[in-house]
């Protein structure tokens, strides 16, 4: 498979992930306990949405340091793991702080995640001399994205 559709099929996926539990995701915290929910409050779900925020944000440079010191590869690795383990731990999350250390997980397994696959593909398509790719393969992966998110 040419590293473009790995590229864009990797993306889509994650998206399409995001997408498919975001129609859900609310209405799980916000269910009561007994009707399979948290029982959050709208206020426990902006503060859970802050979390993931600013954890992505914190860890934005250390992981990113951390993929030039390893690998670009071993970056999106850890982070696809941490990210699964963090939205499985939501089936455990028994209310707003166990939800938050998934949100929290799940910002550190973006971080992992964000900066190694672009990087990843620049990288690969300059091994193979198809640099004039670059832009028509984010465009691409763009497209696919709001695709795979409806």
């Amino acid at each position: 498979m040419h590293p473009i559709t790995t590229y864009i099929l990797f993306c889509f996926l994650g998206r399409f992930a995001h997408g498919v539990s975001a129609t859900a995701y609310v209405p799980f915290l916000l269910a009561s306990s007994h009707r399979g929910g948290l029982g959050l409050t709208p206020a426990h779900v902006g503060l859970l949405e802050a979390g993931y925020s600013i954890s992505m944000f914190l860890f934005e440079v250390p992981t990113g340091m951390c993929a030039d010191r390893k690998s670009r590869a071993w970056s999106i690795h850890v982070g696809c793991m941490i990210w699964a383990v963090s939205v499985l731990g939501f089936g455990l999350a028994n209310g707003f702080w166990t939800a938050l250390l998934c949100e929290i997980g799940i910002g550190l397994g973006r971080a992992f995640i964000s900066g190694a696959q672009q990087a990843w593909i620049v990288d690969v398509l300059k091994q193979r001399k198809e640099e004039s790719r670059i832009r028509e393969t984010f465009s691409r992966q763009g497209t696919w994205d709001h695709i795979a998110y409806l």
